[in-house]
């Protein structure tokens, strides 16, 4: 139960940190059920697997709560404000324990943020702020998901004692933000990679 929470509660915490991270596609809100997510604007969906859970707005809405202790140690309640106003959560899976998990945050970019090297940048450098959470961050990529090419950025995280796994695949379109927050821990890395092959390009 502590390593569901404690996942749950890390993740919202990363969402809202790249939330504080020009004209393009109209965005709409992708589609959830219990079963499934799709996204016409980013041309992604997603298919539950058996026995994992794809959260409610409800459960969302309590994690992010959980999570603001964690935040305001080192943000400003109007740097928060702004972070929630601007992101848009779209879904999150999880495992029955909590590992892995994946998200799905779309944000509008402020004008300081236009390029997915200065959001990288700004992101990296609020999560490295963090007092509860250290981060090992390694270097930026590219690849091939889903149909699109992300830049990818991964971490190892230590929370209360607990090291995790992170990686984020960003995607720009247009004026807002794609980024897919994946976390997990070095005894799941078969059961994320599973959870990974049930996203799949929107015909």
């Amino acid at each position: 139960m502590k390593r569901k929470i404690i996942a749950g509660i890390l993740c919202a915490a990363l969402i809202l940190m790249a939330g504080c991270g020009g004209k393009g596609p109209r965005y709409a809100k992708g589609t959830v059920t219990e079963t499934s997510f799709e996204s016409e604007f980013i041309g992604l969906k997603f298919t539950v697997p058996e026995g994992y859970e794809m959260k409610s707005e409800e459960d969302l809405l309590e994690l992010m709560a959980m999570s603001g202790e964690i935040i305001f140690e080192n943000m400003n309640k109007e740097t928060f404000d702004y972070a929630m106003a601007a992101s848009v959560q779209e879904m999150m899976v999880s495992a029955p324990d909590g590992l892995p998990n994946v998200s799905v945050i779309v944000e509008k970019l402020p004008n300081a943020l236009k390029t997915t090297e200065r959001y990288i940048d700004a992101t990296i450098e609020l999560m490295e702020g963090l007092d509860s959470i250290s981060f090992s961050f390694g270097e930026v990529t590219t690849v091939d998901f889903a149909g699109k090419r992300y830049h990818k950025l991964s971490a190892v995280s230590t929370f209360y004692g607990m090291e995790m796994l992170q990686e984020w695949l960003l995607l720009k379109i247009g004026d807002r933000m794609v980024t897919i927050t994946i976390t997990y821990s070095a005894d799941t890395i078969d059961e994320m990679q599973m959870m990974m092959g049930h996203f799949s390009a929107l015909a």
